[in-house]
């Protein structure tokens, strides 16, 4: 079969799958840069005959085709059909990803708008937010604050305020019956941080927001993923942005553990980190490397 038959078959094939999506005709041709009404003769008389050509003389078969219309030139088709293929490729990989963006979007919006706020607002109030951090691997208590947004359609949540070394901003919402899931970006850091946290909620809600269990996901000062045990404490319910930039991070030594039974359960419990190691190969020598430095 000839060459030009098989390539004008397969755009034929692109061009169809995207009409096929929705797309119009004129959007293609814009892609292709040809006129409109060229397209539309190219698409709907010449190649579909010449997908038909059968026998000898391809080429001169071919010509004949071009020969009816007078708005398709067979030299410009046949420099540039390699060329519209590979952009028809791409007009579909663009279309494709963005539908699988929009995709993802509307998953995100169906999980935050499904959650239900009028039995999450009762999570609403300040916080201690207590995790062994890597930072000294000491345990912290921040400040975490859950309120309802001013469009009342969804819950946001801050981690951190200007007292401490990093503060968070986001939202949370129900993953399922007995899953909560915060999202959290890091504020006015150009390497940005996203702190993960899962959440147990109680069997029966009613007034048991006021201690939640949990699993955070983020990245250590070594920009390494960590993973670490957290657990929300409610200090209040009113909520006051005044009170709650008040409320200063702290650190607690191993000693002080007997004194919080929280503390001496996140000491004792530890936390999941891959260690730094100097000169990393990226493969598997790394992790010889890092036993090398917990175990010596």
């Amino acid at each position: 079969m000839s060459t030009i038959i098989q390539k004008v078959k397969l755009f034929l094939e692109h061009h169809h799958q995207l009409l096929g999506e929705g797309h119009k005709q004129k959007d293609i041709a814009k892609q292709l840069k040809i006129y409109p009404s060229a397209y539309s003769a190219m698409v709907n008389i010449v190649f579909p005959k010449i997908t038909e050509i059968r026998g000898s003389n391809i080429d001169q078969q071919v010509s004949d085709v071009f020969k009816l219309v007078n708005n398709v030139s067979e030299r410009k088709v046949r420099q540039h059909i390699d060329a519209y293929i590979v952009l028809l490729e791409d007009f579909k990989s663009k279309q494709t990803s963005s539908a699988s963006k929009h995709l993802i979007t509307q998953r995100l919006e169906y999980l935050i708008q499904s959650s239900p706020i009028d039995i999450l607002k009762a999570l609403e109030g300040i916080y201690d937010c207590f995790y062994l951090s890597s930072f000294g691997y000491k345990v912290k208590r921040e400040p975490f604050m859950i309120k309802l947004n001013q469009s009342k359609q969804y819950l946001e949540v801050r981690k951190g305020n200007e007292l401490g070394a990093a503060s968070y901003s986001g939202f949370l919402y129900k993953t399922n019956d007995h899953l909560l899931t915060v999202q959290l970006f890091e504020d006015g850091t150009l390497h940005q941080d996203h702190f993960l946290m899962h959440l147990c909620l109680p069997p029966s809600y009613g007034n048991s927001f006021d201690f939640l269990k949990g699993i955070s996901v983020s990245m250590a000062n070594s920009f390494f993923p960590i993973s670490r045990k957290v657990i929300l404490k409610r200090i209040g319910s009113n909520i006051n942005d005044e009170d709650y930039a008040a409320i200063p991070t702290n650190f607690f030594e191993k000693e002080k553990m007997n004194d919080n039974i929280i503390i001496e359960y996140l000491y004792k419990t530890g936390a999941l980190e891959y260690n730094p190691i100097a000169r990393p190969d990226y493969n598997e020598t790394d992790l010889k490397k890092e036993l090398d430095v917990v175990t010596n």
